[in-house]
């Protein structure tokens, strides 16, 4: 494991965890599968390039489905 995958899964898994709680408080399903995705993809990820590409393009579906409905 480099520095660089370190940084970007804690900062993304971060992200994730705060979905995770947004979820609990608000009981939505939609940000408790985006922040379920966004820690698992840290982990199964292996370049910081593709966890970071994965979490952008995760962000940007839960966005543009938040939208749509």
């Amino acid at each position: 494991m480099d520095m660089e995958q370190l940084i970007a899964g804690f900062f993304w898994g971060t992200i994730g965890f705060g979905f995770l709680m947004y979820a609990k408080k608000e009981r939505d399903p939609s940000s408790l599968i985006v922040g379920v995705l966004m820690i698992v993809f840290t982990y199964v990820l292996k370049t910081y390039v593709s966890i970071s590409i994965a979490e952008v393009l995760t962000l940007v579906g839960f966005y543009l489905f938040k939208k749509r409905f």
